[in-house]
């Protein structure tokens, strides 16, 4: 079964809350690293592209690390408006 496509408010409201638990978990003194794979240190370019967050890996990975992880796909900004506001 396919699920719905979001919609335009669904990614505003998921970019929001990404940003939202960034900005607290800094706060908390959990912050990962935004700006390169958390996992291989290989930095990330200025795309808008999805990326993949797991927390059991320690943050946001490429596409060679996550593989076998559990984790999310992000929206590309809500990932450099935490990094903006570090």
């Amino acid at each position: 079964v396919d699920a719905p496509a979001p919609s335009g408010e669904d990614s505003r409201i998921a970019s929001w809350l990404i940003s939202f638990e960034c900005r607290a978990f800094r706060i908390l003194g959990l912050n990962a690293p935004l700006s390169a794979c958390a996992a291989c240190g290989r930095p990330w370019s200025r795309s808008d592209r999805p990326r993949f967050f797991s927390p059991p890996g320690g943050g946001i990975l490429c596409g060679s690390c996550r593989k076998d992880r559990e984790g999310i796909l992000v929206p590309g900004g809500a990932a450099a408006t935490g990094s903006a506001s570090s």
